[in-house]
């Protein structure tokens, strides 16, 4: 078992261009669906917000928050 100091870098055999692209376009795809799944949910909040106030004006409950009663 080889023991190393603390703050010794382990040495990694040097990356092909094949293996970095690979590893960087799996990355993309990771954070593309990430995106995409974030613009899902703020596009469902967006749709609930406008159904509740589009059920809330037709109540008549609107809330003006620059003049409370």
């Amino acid at each position: 078992m080889e023991v190393r100091r603390v703050g010794q870098a382990a040495e990694l055999p040097p990356r092909t261009e094949q293996e970095f692209v690979l590893t960087h376009s799996s990355n993309s795809g990771i954070l593309g669906a990430v995106l995409l799944l974030s613009n899902f949910c703020a596009s469902i909040l967006q749709l609930y917000q406008f159904c509740t106030l589009r059920a809330f004006s037709k109540l008549g409950i609107l809330y003006d928050n620059k003049n409370p009663e």
